[in-house]
């Protein structure tokens, strides 16, 4: 071995030392990218010639390990925790991400650095992307039946009649079969026989329903007894019935006709909405789009496809925290299934770096660089002493 060869080492390491500390580097200065995942360096002794030759920069491999998880408030933004990657459809490519930054843009959910779209996965399995513009509203639906409760007294005198004027009137909102929306106030009469006439009338105080209520002495509702058909009045003669119920015969968890005092007189709608606007859009812990509507119908029409890579190594790395797979992922499937994980919403994942580890390896680093600097010195001064001794001979 000569003593250019021991120069020749020297600067091997300066340059294996110099591409650790550029990736350390990197990944110091992605310590708050969302989703990053460190490189690990590697280094491989070059000895062609069994002597020895120095070192080499072999190469990165990403550390996969899981980030923690941090709460934005942002309804879109998602952290998965398990092995899964979100899919994003870029101008014809699918690439994956643990950076779930992600936003609607013309009602369509997007990743917020690239502007590819996140896909989904339907109930047949196939890979869709996740839009709202079919989901901005909902539809109306016609109020069938109306459920009464409360207790009418039964120690009530003949033609006493409840609500009292005291008392703030039963009203009830029902929507016809043409979506218009009717406000129904409801009223009991005592009769001399013992039972109830109730009668229901629409905001013109127009008759449109009434019937007679009968209960047994035990004060629950007798057959044949129990409901009321109520009419309302649409355009073109046209008629939407909505039957009135006050409970199964036998039953006490409806209306009532108990010796105790009259009170809790409601009437509750049991089904019928109006038509409703899109109000919020947020995830739930299976990856399901969650859409909440004015007339409180709730929908989940779209699912998060999550995939997963049995060899990580096949992933290449990207900017933006985005990989591309050379094939396919070897399993894609929903956050309800674990070999994918689970999802977190209004959250992220923050990188996998640990600053002191970082720090750590820096340290080294320096110290190897170091030691090859002083190893050039000496040699330095070795061929500069062989340079003067073979001059001066």
């Amino acid at each position: 071995m000569s003593l250019l060869s021991v120069v020749g080492n020297s600067l091997s390491g300066f340059k294996a030392f110099t591409r650790k500390l550029d990736n350390l580097s990197h990944n110091v200065a992605n310590m708050n990218s969302p989703g990053f995942k460190k490189q690990d360096s590697f280094f491989r002794e070059l000895n062609d010639n069994g002597l020895g030759d120095g070192v080499r920069f072999s190469g990165t491999k990403t550390h996969f390990t899981q980030g923690d998880i941090f709460s934005t408030g942002q309804n879109t933004d998602l952290a998965i925790e398990g092995d899964g990657f979100f899919i994003i459809e870029n101008e014809g490519d699918f690439l994956y991400t643990r950076a779930g930054q992600f936003t609607f843009v013309d009602d369509l959910l997007v990743d917020t650095t690239t502007g590819g779209a996140i896909l989904g996965l339907s109930e047949s399995g196939e890979l869709q992307e996740i839009s709202t513009s079919e989901w901005q509203s909902s539809t109306f639906s016609p109020t069938t039946e109306v459920n009464l409760s409360g207790n009418l007294s039964s120690l009530s005198a003949a033609d006493t009649e409840f609500p009292l004027t005291s008392d703030p009137p039963i009203t009830v909102d029902v929507y016809d079969s043409v979506g218009t929306l009717h406000s129904l106030t409801l009223k009991y009469r005592k009769e001399a026989s013992g039972d109830w006439t109730a009668e229901v009338h629409d905001s013109n105080n127009n008759l449109v329903g009434s019937g007679l209520l009968g209960f047994t002495s035990a004060g629950s509702p007798i057959a044949g007894a129990n409901e009321l058909l109520v009419q309302l009045q649409l355009s073109d003669n046209l008629t939407h019935d909505i039957t009135f119920k006050i409970g199964e015969p036998g039953e006490f968890d409806g209306l009532t006709s108990f010796p105790s005092q009259t009170a809790n007189l409601s009437a509750l709608s049991v089904d019928g909405r109006g038509e409703g606007v899109l109000q919020s859009t947020e995830f739930n812990s299976d990856g399901s789009l969650v859409l909440t509507y004015s007339n409180g119908v709730v929908e989940e029409p779209f699912t998060i496809a999550l995939a997963n890579f049995v060899d990580l190594s096949s992933l290449e790395v990207l900017s933006n925290s985005l990989f591309k797979a050379e094939n396919s992922p070897d399993v894609i499937a929903t956050a309800d299934e674990s070999i994918v994980g689970s999802i977190r919403s209004s959250s992220l994942e923050r990188s996998n770096v640990d600053v002191t580890d970082e720090f750590s390896e820096i340290i080294i680093i320096q110290r190897g660089y170091q030691a090859c600097s002083q190893v050039l010195t000496v040699s330095n001064q070795m061929l500069e002493e062989l340079y003067n001794s073979s001059k001066g001979g």
